[in-house]
């Protein structure tokens, strides 16, 4: 019921500025055309004041959503925005002669398509950015200028200056400068996302450098997987397990912020831990850290917890990969608050070598005896396990062989997009209902 309240609050907070406009000149919208425009560019300013509430990463809405679900609204209303200020721009080229707010429109909207460009193509790994077309966008630009990760997000903050642009723009028209109502409404709806914008950028990491961490060990868990523990002596967080942080190391070259996965259990109080694979400029870093090394949190986030779900009967976590990390942090839990459900993991991997935290994984074992575990490697013809790729026919006969049962088990996918869309796809046919198959598809 909260997560549908919100959509409707979102999708129809537009409707009180529109109202707001028409009630105030209804002769003037009675004309489709201005209408239309109107409308387009209500919508607009709205949704594009949304964004900064979003990124501002509230918690009140990662508990109704998660915050997986945050960052995908925040993309696919971001193009929606898009759309509707060039449609809002081509009919006010037709219904009104060039001005200065036109001008200034159309100032706003070329920042904003700028930064939406660079942003979708560089800072989202998603099936669209691997589509040849966008490949070739991604190259051309590269050969023009090379960007890092911490200049796009540098970039991608510009959007305040196009919603500067955008309230100036909207200050100019007719009908704020002459209705009080209008003008109020405009402006609440820009300072409130002004203001989530202020808190997140500027006191956010400043009340954040109270609250650092202490990196007691880095461990090579593989030639490319790092484990790192840290601890706060005078702070304890509260989390789930399964949930994921924004992390911000204190060392030289790696003064990102990053999420990952938190991979130790919350019963294990003022230390915490996190599983990094090597697989860009940032995490290839990740061997630099020492222990005495500082880091922040931001954090935790996220719905992806059997904790949430408290009526399955049995859980099945099929991960691929480094998505092994919330499952770890799910299974110690289990194991330390004493867990009598049934519970599978499948873990699809390239290379054995690639199956770490084995000793941990045997301790699980021992302390949870509803525990299976499953490896799969898809790249070594000579493992002796299982082989290949997980396929709605391998998963059909370890279910069988396991004795889950689809309509009473909770499925934990975690992993890459096309693994996750297989897998919901094959435990859907299998007979596990669709609310049980929960995923965090969470890409940056």
């Amino acid at each position: 019921m909260k997560k549908h309240s919100f959509l409707l609050l979102y999708f129809y907070s537009p409707l009180i500025l529109a109202t707001f406009l028409f009630v105030a000149n209804p002769i003037k919208y009675s004309n489709f055309p201005r209408l239309l425009s109107m409308l387009m560019g209500v919508c607009a300013y709205t949704w594009f004041n949304w964004q900064f509430i979003l990124s501002a990463r509230p918690k009140f809405i990662d508990r109704i959503i998660g915050m997986d679900r945050i960052y995908r609204l925040h993309g696919i209303m971001a193009i929606v925005s898009l759309i509707l200020i060039a449609g809002h721009q081509i009919l006010n080229n037709i219904i009104f002669s060039e001005n200065q707010m036109i001008r200034i429109g159309k100032v706003a909207f070329l920042i904003f398509i700028v930064i939406s460009i660079l942003s979708s193509v560089f800072m989202v790994s998603s099936v669209i950015t691997k589509k040849q077309p966008i490949k070739l966008i991604k190259t051309i630009i590269n050969w023009v200028m090379v960007f890092k990760y911490e200049h796009l997000k540098l970039i991608h903050n510009l959007t305040i200056v196009a919603l500067i642009f955008m309230l100036v723009h909207v200050l100019m028209t007719s009908a704020v400068r002459t209705d009080f109502i209008v003008f109020a409404g405009y402006m609440s709806y820009f300072s409130l996302a002004f203001g989530f914008y202020v808190y997140h950028k500027l006191l956010k990491p400043w009340l954040r450098k109270g609250h650092r961490y202490e990196i007691m060990e880095v461990a090579n868990e593989s030639a490319d997987i790092w484990r790192i523990d840290f601890k706060n002596d005078k702070r304890q967080i509260s989390y789930q397990p399964g949930q994921f942080a924004f992390f911000r190391f204190a060392g030289e070259g790696i003064n990102e912020e990053h999420p990952f996965t938190i991979s130790s259990s919350p019963t294990e109080k003022n230390r915490l831990s996190i599983i990094v694979k090597e697989l860009g400029d940032f995490t290839s870093q990740i061997g630099k850290i020492k222990p005495g090394d500082e880091l922040t949190m931001e954090g935790p986030y996220g719905r992806f917890s059997y904790l949430n779900y408290s009526d399955e009967k049995q859980i099945v976590f099929i991960v691929g990969g480094i998505g092994i990390t919330p499952a770890l942090s799910m299974m110690q839990n289990m194991a330390d608050t004493l867990e009598k459900r049934k519970v599978l993991l499948i873990w699809g991997v390239r290379h054995e070598s690639d199956i770490i935290m084995k000793n941990k994984l045997e301790e699980l074992k021992q302390k949870l005896p509803g525990l299976k575990i499953i490896p799969i490697v898809s790249d070594e013809d000579e493992y002796e396990g299982e082989k290949g790729f997980i396929s709605g026919l391998m998963l059909a006969r370890i279910f069988n062989v396991n004795n889950i049962t689809p309509n009473e088990a909770g499925c934990y996918l975690c992993g890459p997009e096309i693994f996750m869309s297989i897998a919901k796809k094959a435990l859907i046919a299998l007979g596990v209902n669709q609310e049980s198959v929960h995923d965090e598809r969470f890409s940056m």
